[in-house]
């Protein structure tokens, strides 16, 4: 409650929903208090944005949606990179498609504290993450 930037990247993964319908009963999402980001790398199921709209409904809020950078529509994100660039080179694509529009939502929408739903029990490497971790943004 200390933090005027509340940020919530939602991947529309199973947690992320539950964590979307929590922040809602919260009255969070309607009141603005928390902002929800995703990120549209173009390469996502054709479901996906669609099922982000029925969500965006049943909570009553609007996700702030970020891309490849100067990239409105696949088409333009195609002719910029090329449609096979997650095949071509695997590091450039995670890069432009998921790392840079990432940063770019969290500095745009002047991210205090970023909500997450990280686990411990989702690999080695995050065994030992403590409840909360102050980071630089």
């Amino acid at each position: 409650e200390n933090f005027e930037h509340a940020v919530f990247p939602n991947a529309m993964i199973v947690g992320d929903c539950v964590i979307t319908h929590l922040l809602h009963k919260l009255g969070y999402l309607t009141s603005g208090k928390v902002k929800i980001m995703v990120v549209d790398t173009f390469h996502l199921f054709d479901s996906t944005m669609p099922f982000l709209e029925g969500i965006e409904a049943k909570y009553d809020f609007k996700a702030e949606v970020f891309q490849a950078e100067g990239c409105a529509t696949k088409a333009d994100y195609d002719a910029k990179y090329g449609a096979d660039l997650w095949k071509v080179d695997v590091e450039e694509y995670d890069r432009v498609a998921k790392v840079e529009p990432f940063q770019r939502g969290l500095k745009t929408l002047e991210t205090d504290v970023m909500i997450n739903g990280r686990r411990r029990d989702h690999g080695n490497e995050r065994a030992y993450i403590d409840i909360a971790e102050v980071a630089p943004i």
